[in-house]
């Protein structure tokens, strides 16, 4: 039998349908890359079984890996592609971008400064180094780098990263300027309102801070759920509350509900039936609160058909300061515990101590979880302390684990959060030793933990819930504060106009927690001699 030899125009067209397959299969993954991932990588696996030497493919196939957080896989295909065309300067970017992902930080600079090298003219280049920079707290050489790529081309995004640079070294007023010049090149950027918004807050300045922050809805992907869901009609924007029944919904954190349900009583006082939708763990001790008349939990991320009660309006809690225009903030308390009974059996068995509450750790899915969490055994020299015995009130003491990565492709796409490899840190670690009583088994709700709150000379505790409900109750709270803090707390002092009854202990250098508890230490010594 003999064997079929293509000849003439018919092997040519064959090869070109050949090349115009390869080149739509390039462009589908291409377009998946960041929306479907994994149905990229089928397709780039596929496209290199047929031709294995396909250097665009492979290099796409890294982005992928690096994008879903494999970046160890990602690595070996960059040198994959990197041993085919070893000075292509996109090749060296790319697999800076997967040791990136890595923590690898210093390994990732040396591949970008090699894509430098190799292509000294591309802006991107410049802003992924300066990412690296920053992680290393290099930050002198990220602000010359983020310099530099605006020297080659001004774009909003390597403005705000430069912004952000200068307000991680507490520079305010430069950070300020970035900001400002990303929203002349785009004045519809939102992450340039966004970043301003903090900006301004953390400069105390909370009209222009809440004005700015009616942005985060265009930001934040995980928002947009709300806007689908509650009627876009009825959105409140000051109208007449007269006899009107207005639904609030509490849009982040549980400690952003206790912090602004403060402004319910304001919507009541206008003669409006407040409603608020919250996490279920907020019902018992919100509904006691003046200002609010109901409140309902729906999982709108989880449930397709929602029924809401009737209501006119509807309005994000945390839109409530810039649309209420409220001339200033009270620190005063507004939420009260549903018994004080607990003060009494504390009194019967602590009576002779000064009985302190501790929260050392966040939630976990917190973006800055691990800068504002510290570690158990901070607060060893406060347990020695004679006179004193620590209540945990931490309710998630188990192991955290913390992933990331920095994601850029190009110009198109400077920079990008994903989640990437983790990282296992125990809180609680070298803290057996320990004699901390366990009130956590109390706790069931918020309700439960005011009214604990409410028996207790003093909590101290890192930047969560607890300190928010604290502060609310009037109890007297020691809040641990990191070197670059949320932007409520703005950016220097040991007070807040948010809470009369809470005083502040920040890091005075990054990430020096047993520096804060030397303060403490010493704060505490004094209170007790008082």
């Amino acid at each position: 039998m003999e064997d079929t030899v293509l000849k003439g125009s018919g092997n040519k067209d064959a090869l070109e349908n050949a090349e115009s397959i390869m080149k739509r299969a390039i462009e589908t993954a291409s377009d998946f890359l960041t929306s479907k991932p994994l149905s990229a990588e089928l397709i780039l696996k596929q496209l290199l079984k047929c031709n294995p030497e396909n250097h665009q493919a492979l290099q796409l196939l890294g982005l992928v890996n690096h994008r879903m957080g494999k970046n160890s896989e990602a690595v070996e295909i960059f040198e994959s592609a990197l041993e085919m065309e070893p000075e292509n300067a996109d090749n060296w970017n790319n697999i800076s971008l997967a040791y990136g992902g890595l923590q690898q930080h210093e390994k990732s600079i040396e591949c970008l400064e090699k894509a430098i090298r190799y292509n000294p003219n591309r802006y991107v280049f410049y802003n992924n180094i300066a990412l690296q920079y920053r992680e290393c707290n290099r930050y002198d050489e990220s602000i010359a780098s983020l310099e530099k790529a605006l020297s080659i081309q001004e774009e909003p995004q390597i403005f705000i990263n430069l912004g952000g640079v200068y307000g991680e070294i507490k520079d305010l007023k430069l950070a300020k300027e970035c900001f400002e010049k990303s929203l002349v090149l785009n004045p519809r950027c939102s992450a340039g309102h966004l970043d301003m918004a903090y900006t301004y807050f953390l400069m105390g300045d909370w009209s222009m801070g809440f004005k700015e922050y009616q942005w985060r809805f265009d930001y934040h992907p995980q928002l947009q759920h709300y806007l689908r869901n509650y009627d876009a009609d009825r959105i409140w924007t000051g109208q007449s509350l007269d006899g009107k029944r207005i639904l609030i919904y509490g849009e982040q954190g549980v400690g952003d509900t206790l912090q602004f349900c403060r402004y319910c009583r304001l919507l009541k006082e206008q003669g409006a039936y407040v409603i608020l939708h919250c996490n279920n763990a907020l019902n018992n001790l919100l509904e006691r609160f003046d200002g609010i008349d109901e409140t309902i939990n729906i999982d709108l991320v989880h449930k397709s058909d929602v029924e809401f009660p009737e209501y006119d309006y509807q309005c994000a809690i945390m839109s409530l300061p810039y649309l209420l225009a409220v001339p200033s903030i009270s620190g005063e308390p507004y939420l009260e515990p549903a018994t004080t009974k607990f003060k009494e059996q504390i009194q019967s068995k602590h009576g002779n101590t000064f009985n302190i509450g501790v929260v050392w750790a966040g939630s976990p899915a917190h973006p800055s979880d691990n800068k504002r969490s510290m570690q158990l055994k901070n607060f060893k020299p406060l347990e020695a302390t004679e006179g004193v015995q620590l209540f945990s009130l931490q309710m998630d003491a188990r192991k955290r684990k913390y992933g990331w990565q920095t994601y850029g492709i190009g110009e198109d796409q400077l920079s990008d959060f994903q989640p990437g490899n983790t990282q296992v840190v125990d809180y609680a670690e070298d803290c057996d030793d320990m004699q901390l009583v366990d009130l956590t088994q109390m706790i069931q709700s918020y309700d439960d933990t005011a009214t604990i709150l409410a028996g207790l000379d003093l909590v101290i505790c890192c930047d969560t819930s607890v300190l928010h409900l604290a502060g609310a109750m009037g109890v007297p709270c020691w809040g641990l504060i990191p070197y670059n803090p949320d932007w409520r707390w703005e950016i220097d002092g040991n007070t807040t106009i948010w809470y009369d009854s809470v005083r502040l202990f920040r890091q005075n250098e990054r990430d020096n927690w047993p520096e804060v508890f030397v303060r403490v230490k010493e704060a505490l010594d004094e209170k007790l001699l008082a």
